[in-house]
């Protein structure tokens, strides 16, 4: 099993060189495994059963809570959408044109690396966004888990094997009490000039997530880092 490294960076080669074997040697192991599941008989029925069942028990909640928003909070719902447009101009208008890619695709060990180094003064970005919105931060102690990743690497039809796309293992959230408040939050994101927004998915009102959750996600890197 490999093991993503903590929220520090490895601090000497012998460790560096430790994760990129554990990596190396997780991949084949994984795709074996994977193969192994897939050609199970009736698979994909079965499949379909967990994910037609995972998913039904929340969308009515979801969509009841919505629902309520939209009448409770008309005008404040108005203004999130007139601040979340301008947000996605800055995305398109980008590097990567809206889109989420890293610059590492194939090195899933040096993406990990990469992101420890970066996550201290991310987390401080994200502590500074809290503060001057009154949102609740929740920052992840440690980088995604490392499984996850491995999960989106081999399950991505188009390009299978590329990491590229894997655009979370820094992560945080920011939970809003009202759309008033997430409109400053994003607003407070279209105003600071040390990141540059790559992504916008407005999952409230523009395309909500297939369960019903809504969020509005926003991919960005520092200004400042070299590795994007």
């Amino acid at each position: 099993t490999a093991s993503a490294p903590s929220s520090d960076a490895p601090s000497s080669a012998d460790e560096t060189t430790q994760l990129r074997t554990e990596v190396g040697e997780a991949l084949p192991k994984l795709e074996a495994a994977i193969d192994a599941f897939c050609f199970q008989k009736g698979i994909i029925k079965t499949c379909d059963a967990v994910l037609a069942a995972s998913g039904s028990g929340f969308e009515g909640v979801y969509l009841a809570v919505w629902n309520l928003i939209v009448l409770v909070e008309g005008s404040q719902l108005e203004l999130y959408i007139q601040t979340v447009r301008p947000l996605k101009l800055r995305a398109e208008d980008g590097p990567g044109r809206g889109q989420a890619k890293q610059m590492v695709s194939s090195d899933l060990a040096e993406l990990y690396i990469q992101a420890a180094e970066i996550k201290h003064r991310f987390d401080k970005f994200i502590k500074s966004i809290g503060e001057a919105t009154g949102a609740k931060v929740n920052l992840p102690t440690a980088l995604k888990r490392i499984s996850r990743a491995f999960e989106k690497i081999f399950f991505d039809c188009k390009n299978p094997g590329s990491c590229e796309k894997i655009a979370d293992i820094v992560r945080a959230m920011l939970t809003a009490t009202s759309m008033k408040q997430v409109a400053k939050i994003a607003m407070a994101f279209l105003e600071f000039d040390g990141i540059v927004i790559v992504r916008i998915k407005d999952r409230f009102v523009e395309k909500p997530s297939p369960g019903g959750w809504r969020d509005l996600m926003i991919n960005f890197y520092l200004a400042g880092d070299p590795n994007r």
